[in-house]
């Protein structure tokens, strides 16, 4: 089911957050006033994920920009 891949793609992108900026998105919203909004999102699905399956996500830096970011999420 697609959708529920993006909602794990999410969590990966929300423990990253927290692991490589060391604040949660939480802090960063309601405390330090920032966040990382969507703006374009691109997605492929080579192969199936079945029911059951544990999913690993990698989250990946692809570019840096003055007041934004390209992140990769990758599952298999």
């Amino acid at each position: 089911y697609f959708p529920r891949l993006l909602a794990l793609a999410d969590a990966a992108v929300e423990d990253w957050t927290a692991d490589a900026l060391g604040a949660d998105r939480q802090r960063l919203h309601m405390e330090m006033r920032l966040g990382l909004p969507t703006v374009a999102l691109d997605t492929e699905f080579p192969g199936a994920a079945r029911l059951g399956e544990q999913l690993d996500f990698e989250v990946r830096v692809v570019r840096v920009g003055a007041t934004s970011l390209t992140l990769a999420v990758t599952g298999a």
